[in-house]
């Protein structure tokens, strides 16, 4: 709950209090580096998978956070361990061979 609070007050902070704010923002690139740079200073942001989560949820087709399953099937097909962000990198080179996207 503490860090869900602190991403809210930092989006607020941010200007960011409606979807359609959260949206323009994502087009806004020094916006979406200022704000992410923020919300990356949340305990427990980790990798950046709930934030990729965030702006996925959002609308972002470009942003995936990959599952327990996604990554164990990414682990039993290439047989190694594969971490969230190596599963990101995988899954985003994978749909743009496809001509796809993350989330389609």
């Amino acid at each position: 709950m503490a860090a869900a609070r602190q991403y809210a007050e930092i989006l607020v902070s941010h200007g960011i209090t409606t979807l359609a704010e959260a949206n323009a923002s994502l087009a806004d690139l020094d916006k979406l580096k200022a704000v992410e740079r923020d919300l990356a200073g949340v305990t427990g942001h980790g990798s950046g998978a709930r934030l990729a989560y965030l702006w996925m949820l959002l609308g972002d087709d470009s942003r995936i956070k990959p599952d327990r399953m996604v990554l164990r099937r990414l682990q039993t097909v290439l047989q190694h361990t594969v971490t969230t962000a190596q599963a990101i990198e995988l899954i985003t080179v994978a749909t743009a061979r496809l001509r796809r996207t993350p989330e389609s």
